[in-house]
C-alpha cells in the first residue's frame, strides 16, 4: 500500500483543487500497478523456432518456424474457452490448423483443457519468489528464483524467472522458450524450442535477439553446421559469473554480447584470441537473477544460447 504524507501551507482557496489533484494522482498510481496483460488475446501471433539436430534419426538436421494464435471461443460447463490454431512452416500464414486443446484465463492464470478431463493449470502469473510451478505430470517442479518487470510497448509487465529448467515467463507473452509448452520444452531429445517473435494489432511485442526476423526455415545440414563454433558455457546456471569455452581454427577477434529477455544489451566484451582452445569470463554479478541470451561471434562464426543467473 502506497502512502503519502503531505505537509502544505497554502491558502484555503487552492486547497480543494490541490487535494483533488493529489487524490487523482494516487489513484492513477494504484491503478497502473494493477494492470494485467492477458495471455489469451485474439489478433496476437506467436512464432516459435524448432531445432532438431538429428530428425529423423540418421537424417538431415531441420530448423523450422511454427505460428500460433487464438481465434473464436466455445462454452463448456459454464466456462468460456478459446480455440488455438497452428500454422506450420508457412511464412505467409495462410494455412491454419485447429488444435484439439482449449484455453481459458481467470485471475491471472491460464488453464488448458481437452474439454473431457478437466482443466490443467498452464500459467500462473501470480507466482512469487520461492513458489514452484509443475513442469509436467511426473516431471517435478521448477522453482521461481526472481520476479521483476519487463518494459514492452511503454508498459511494464510482470516477469517470472525459474531455476531448473531455466525459463522466463512474461505477462501476456508467456515462456520465452516455448509459450505453448512452458518448461516442458527442455525435455526434448535431440532438439530445442525458442520463442522467436510475438505481435498483436499494435505491432511487434517481442523479438528474440538471436534472430533478425520472425521466420526461419533451414533444412540443409551444411547451412546449420557452417560457421558454428564449438562453444560451451560452464557453470550454467551460475550465480555471479560464468565462463565461455571455445575452439578456434585461427586467430580471431571474439565478441560476446549479453541480452535480457526483451533484447536489450546488458553486457559486451571483445578480445583478440589465437587458434586453439580459448576461455573468456562473463561477469554477471551486477545483473539480476533471470535468463539471458548470449551472442558469440568470431569472424564469420556465430553461436547463440541462454545463460541462467540464480541467487
Amino acid at each position: 500500500m502506497l502512502k503519502f504524507v503531505v505537509y502544505l501551507k497554502c491558502e484555503k482557496k487552492g486547497m480543494k483543487r490541490l487535494l483533488t489533484t493529489i487524490t487523482c494522482f494516487l489513484f492513477l498510481i494504484q491503478l497502473s500497478g494493477q494492470n494485467y496483460f492477458p495471455f489469451i488475446q485474439e489478433g496476437k501471433i506467436w512464432a516459435e523456432i524448432i531445432i532438431y539436430d538429428d530428425f529423423p534419426p540418421g537424417g538431415t538436421p531441420v530448423i523450422w518456424t511454427d505460428y500460433y494464435k487464438f481465434e473464436g471461443d466455445t462454452s463448456f460447463q459454464g466456462k468460456m474457452y478459446h480455440t488455438r490454431y497452428t500454422c506450420d512452416k508457412d511464412s505467409t500464414m495462410t494455412n491454419w490448423t485447429l488444435d484439439p486443446m482449449y484455453y481459458r484465463e481467470d485471475s491471472n492464470k491460464v488453464y488448458i483443457s481437452n474439454l473431457t478431463n478437466g482443466d490443467f493449470l498452464f500459467y500462473d502469473f501470480n507466482l512469487k519468489v520461492g513458489d514452484s510451478a509443475l513442469i509436467a505430470e511426473s516431471m517435478g517442479y521448477a522453482k521461481v528464483i526472481h520476479v521483476d518487470s519487463t518494459l514492452i510497448g511503454g508498459s511494464y509487465r510482470r516477469t517470472i524467472h525459474f531455476d531448473e529448467p531455466p525459463d522466463t515467463w512474461i505477462e501476456g507473452i508467456g515462456s520465452t522458450r516455448d509459450p505453448f509448452e512452458p518448461l516442458i520444452c527442455f525435455y526434448l531429445t535431440g532438439g530445442s524450442v525458442d520463442l522467436l517473435c510475438v505481435s498483436d494489432s499494435s505491432g511487434q511485442l517481442y523479438q528474440n535477439p538471436s534472430y533478425n526476423g520472425c521466420y526461419v526455415n533451414i533444412t540443409s545440414a551444411e547451412e546449420i553446421s557452417a560457421g558454428k563454433p564449438d562453444v560451451r558455457i560452464f557453470p550454467n546456471p551460475c550465480t555471479t559469473g560464468t565462463k565461455i569455452f571455445f575452439d578456434l581454427d585461427g586467430s580471431e577477434r571474439v565478441n560476446i554480447s549479453l541480452y535480457n529477455t526483451v533484447g536489450q544489451v546488458v553486457s559486451e566484451q571483445a578480445l583478440n584470441c589465437s587458434a586453439g582452445k580459448n576461455m573468456m569470463t562473463i561477469d554477471l554479478s551486477r545483473q539480476p537473477a533471470g535468463s539471458y541470451y548470449y551472442r558469440f561471434t568470431a569472424g564469420d562464426l556465430l553461436a547463440t544460447g541462454t545463460i541462467a543467473v540464480v541467487r
